[in-house]
């Protein structure tokens, strides 16, 4: 009697080894799924977005969510594929806590994703731009000229040309605007003006702009 106690206190033991290393591996495998999310579907990607004015938006946003999905759908097939019968119904609902944390997790990773997070988005674009922005010689093209509007691609110089908009605006003032992208892909924006020029507010917060030079400032509008 003494030894099958023994026997059944060492089976018990075991089984309930197994139990927390099965929630330890979940739980290291939920962190994945989520930390996926992130890179995928979060501020990295944002400042990627931002760098190249959008233009990968689409292909790393379908790219990103399949991944993401697809993740989510493995970790729900480890999740419930449980096995062992004397924890079993524990196991059950402890993993799908984990899963439902999971998907929390991710959902907001993607509610915050590039369409939304536009301060990583501001630093990409501004990673490209200011490098390679020659702010007085922009600043003198626009004070040249002494019609305002939209200005003709064949007209631009080589510091417009060096950047590529997609349009170049002079202002009644000598403001250069230079924009990329459009109302899909939100609306990357150079602004060079005089020197004392205030802050553009971008899309209305002020984390949405960076400086390039005093006087000229990128910014993000997400339409």
């Amino acid at each position: 009697m003494v030894e099958a106690a023994e026997s059944s206190d060492a089976v018990e033991a075991t089984g309930l080894g197994r139990f927390k290393m099965v929630l330890i591996w979940d739980l290291v495998a939920a962190g994945w799924v989520v930390g996926l999310s992130y890179l995928l579907l979060g501020d990295p990607v944002s400042y990627l977005v931002g760098f190249t004015t959008g233009l990968l938006a689409v292909p790393i946003g379908c790219v990103g969510l399949c991944a993401v999905i697809a993740s989510h759908v493995l970790l729900a097939v480890r999740l419930i594929r449980t096995k062992g019968r004397r924890f079993g119904a524990a196991v059950r609902i402890c993993r799908l806590g984990i899963l439902l944390l999971a998907i929390a997790g991710s959902a907001a990773m993607i509610y915050a994703g590039p369409s939304s997070r536009s301060p990583p988005v501001v630093d990409g674009f501004w990673s490209r731009i200011e490098p390679r922005t020659d702010v007085d010689a922009l600043r003198a093209w626009g004070s040249s000229l002494s019609v305002a509007g939209l200005v003709d691609r064949s007209s631009w110089p080589e510091s417009v040309r060096r950047l590529d908009p997609e349009w170049a605006v002079v202002r009644p003032d000598g403001t250069v605007q230079l924009t990329w992208g459009g109302s899909f892909r939100g609306r990357y924006v150079l602004v060079v003006g005089p020197k004392t020029m205030a802050r553009p507010l971008g899309s209305g917060v002020a984390e949405d702009v960076r400086r390039v030079a005093p006087g000229a400032y990128v910014f993000f509008d997400p339409g």
